[in-house]
């Protein structure tokens, strides 16, 4: 809202303007929910040709840059007082519904953004080297790396501090946790913070030949991202402690490898007749993908029944798991990825002391081919081309260990351990297409 509110000419043109609870803003309420920057994004570059074949490049830059604010962390402040009002009412009726009793008040949930929100930015940088090989090879071996700042995170920072949490529920008789709340009145206040801090550090290396029947590109990346804030609503229950939460991002996959290839077959490609039309003229595609597995924090839920608090006022523990001193990861036996034994629930008054991705799941490696092939019809300009897709050839089963796309497990959970699902098995399709 503006400062001073709606203009008094505007009240009939504005939905809800001239509604008492809206009119209440402060007249000297600042406009936007926080303040506007005005940034400055330098970036420098360069290309150096070190040797007279002009055959080697090296190339370099550094940049900052910004990112834009998204809706979503705005539109969620349309829906709280004063722009919506709720009421409840018990024993109503249809024909009138504000004639029953009122509800009894409650305490408010909402979500909030610090007035103090600054745009995430990020500072890139890469330094590489480019080289002409022989038969037609490009080779460029690159390191690239960032660091990012002002990250945005979304705790809840009404929640009452771990050890007030933890000694609240050591009691007899735990209190009502809305109580030990630092903002009376309400439950969950879910801020937009920009306190967040991650980097990236990697190794590139990429090959290319784009001449002759065969071509096709290779790359492999080793890199490490670090963050204290994978998303919005990582690490809600300590999320004071920053540097707790400091590790292995969700998205970090330490290797990764790829390539693609296409060959285009010579073998009786001008040959006539029979013998030509069926063997002569066939190509061959594919794309080959390795990656790491992503990590895993192992997680131990509360030791007070999940839930610390009286019924009116309870809220969950998120800790980390213990690991296990001398206890090796290894698994025990066939259907296991890890050994269970190797982690356990820390003790009621510890957060855990497993570090943040403190385990790798299993790798991916799938591989899908094509192949085809154009026959040409006795009429001009007509043909039939037919395709051969197998996708994941080799039919390995790649598994995650929980539900695809999870980066936390939690001790004594399902099939703590074991191997989860895994992604689709081998799939051929055929294709024929008439060309005219």
């Amino acid at each position: 809202m503006r400062p001073g509110g709606v203009p008094s000419d505007q009240l009939g043109r504005v939905p809800n303007g001239d509604d008492p609870s809206v009119l209440a803003v402060p007249a000297s309420a600042p406009r936007g929910f926080y303040n506007v920057e005005h940034l400055f994004a330098p970036r420098f570059g360069f290309s150096y040709s070190p040797f007279k074949d002009d055959r080697t490049a090296i190339r370099g830059g550094i940049g900052l840059f910004y990112d834009k604010p998204e809706g979503n962390i705005i539109f969620s402040q349309l829906n709280l007082p004063p722009f919506i009002q709720s009421s409840t009412f018990q024993s109503g009726n249809l024909a009138n519904p504000s004639g029953g009793t009122a509800g009894a008040a409650s305490l408010l949930g909402v979500t909030a953004i610090d007035p103090r929100l600054t745009v995430a930015r990020t500072t890139n940088y890469s330094l590489g080297v480019q080289r002409e090989m022989p038969w037609g090879v490009l080779l460029e071996v690159s390191y690239v790396g960032n660091q990012q700042r002002h990250i945005l995170r979304q705790p809840d920072i009404n929640l009452p501090t771990f050890e007030q949490i933890q000694a609240n529920a050591a009691l007899a008789t735990p209190l009502n946790v809305n109580l030990l709340r630092p903002y009376r009145g309400y439950t969950s206040i879910r801020m937009y913070l920009s306190d967040s801090t991650g980097n990236y550090n990697g190794l590139q290396v990429y090959a290319t030949k784009r001449k002759g029947d065969f071509i096709g590109t290779v790359s492999y990346t080793w890199s490490k991202s670090l963050a204290d804030s994978s998303g919005l609503g990582a690490n809600p229950d300590n999320w004071r402690d920053r540097g707790y939460n400091y590790g292995v991002a969700d998205f970090d996959r330490r290797h990764a490898v790829a390539a693609t290839y296409f060959y285009d077959s010579p073998f009786l490609r001008n040959r006539s007749g029979l013998l030509g039309t069926a063997l002569g003229g066939w190509q061959l595609s594919g794309i080959t993908r390795a990656q790491s597995g992503p990590p895993i924090t192992i997680l131990a839920g509360s030791p007070y029944g999940g839930k610390v608090g009286n019924a009116a006022g309870s809220t969950s523990i998120t800790r980390r798991a213990d690991r296990v001193a001398g206890v090796s990861l290894d698994p025990t036996n066939p259907n296991q990825f890890f050994n269970p034994l190797a982690f356990a629930a820390p003790s009621p008054i510890s957060p855990g002391t497993s570090g943040v991705g403190s385990l790798t799941g299993p790798y991916v490696f799938v591989t899908d081919l094509s192949l085809r092939k154009t026959f040409k019809l006795p009429r001009e300009n007509m043909g039939l081309t037919f395709q051969a897709d197998f996708f994941n050839i080799f039919n390995r089963a790649n598994y995650s260990l929980g539900n695809l796309g999870n980066a936390t497990l939690t001790v004594g959970s399902g099939n703590f351990g074991g191997f989860g699902s895994a992604s689709n098995p081998r799939n051929i399709q055929f294709g024929l297409k008439f060309n005219f």
